[in-house]
C-alpha cells in the first residue's frame, strides 16, 4: 500500500470519528444520556471494531491507530513517539500516523 493510499483510508477513518463524536454529543445534549449507557457502549464498541479491522488492513501491528485515536485524541493531544532508529515523530496528524505505520511496515 502506498503512503497516499494509506492516508486516504486514515482520513476517512478520522472523518468518521469526527462525525460520530459530533452525533453522539448532539444526542447526549437532547436525551442527557450517560457515557456508560448501553447505547454509548454499543456505538463505541462498533467504532473499536472498525479501528481494529482497519488496523489489520493496513498492517498496524503496534496498535498505532488506537494510540492515535485515544491517547493523541486524533491529533488534538499530540504525543511524540520514538521509533526504533531513534527517529522521533510527533503524532499530530494523519500524515504523522501514516509515517509511523509506513516505518513499522518497512
Amino acid at each position: 500500500m502506498t503512503r497516499d493510499e494509506l492516508i486516504t483510508l486514515l482520513k476517512k477513518w478520522q472523518d468518521t470519528h469526527t462525525r460520530l463524536e459530533a452525533q453522539m454529543d448532539a444526542l447526549t445534549a437532547v436525551v442527557h444520556m450517560a457515557p456508560e449507557s448501553p447505547l454509548f457502549e454499543a456505538v463505541w464498541a462498533a467504532w473499536d471494531g472498525y479501528t481494529d479491522m482497519l488496523a489489520r488492513t493496513v498492517g498496524d501491528g503496534g496498535d498505532w491507530l488506537a494510540y492515535y485515536c485515544w491517547e493523541c485524541r486524533m491529533g488534538e493531544n499530540p504525543l511524540e513517539v520514538h521509533l526504533t532508529d531513534d527517529r522521533h515523530v510527533l503524532m499530530d496528524s494523519i500524515e504523522a500516523l501514516a509515517d509511523v505505520l509506513m516505518f513499522d511496515n518497512a
